[in-house]
């Protein structure tokens, strides 16, 4: 989606503004324990060269989703957007698997959470950004670049 910007840092964005951010995510997708977007690990600014990394969504003016991963070995850890179904996430998904091809792994993965309100929705997201349902698994998937 071309009017989604998609940013690696925070440090330039209003003090608050992620937390702001996190805590809608929250609200939107209740999730459990620390796949919260609340909970206070998701917060913090990423020092330079760490093996984790969280990119922000911009969509217009406003920040609109949030991805936390490890581009060392693929997995994404959480993902979310305020306005589903227009490309937020699909774009988060596309730049966190440019930062994995740049670490040179093979392929990304992901795993659904257990909380079962929008597991459907979450697979079928997963499914149409490419992902595969690993063999063995309900929540599993694996998508290769």
């Amino acid at each position: 989606m071309s009017d989604v910007v998609v940013e690696r840092s925070s440090a330039h964005l209003a003090r608050g503004s992620l937390a702001r951010l996190l805590h809608a995510l929250a609200a939107m997708h209740r999730l459990v324990a620390d796949s919260d977007f609340a909970h206070p690990k998701w917060l913090p600014e990423l020092a330079p060269g760490a093996r984790s990394t969280h990119l922000i969504a911009i969509h217009g003016e406003e920040m609109a989703g949030f991805l936390a991963g490890r581009p060392h070995d693929g997995h994404i850890a959480l993902i979310g957007s305020l306005r589903p179904g227009v490309g937020i996430g699909a774009a988060l998904v596309e730049a966190f698997a440019h930062h994995a091809t740049a670490a040179g792994t093979p392929q990304l993965s992901a795993v659904i959470d257990t909380e079962a309100t929008r597991r459907w929705q979450r697979r079928k997201f997963l499914e149409n950004n490419g992902f595969r349902l690993l063999e063995g698994s309900a929540l599993h998937f694996v998508r290769q670049l």
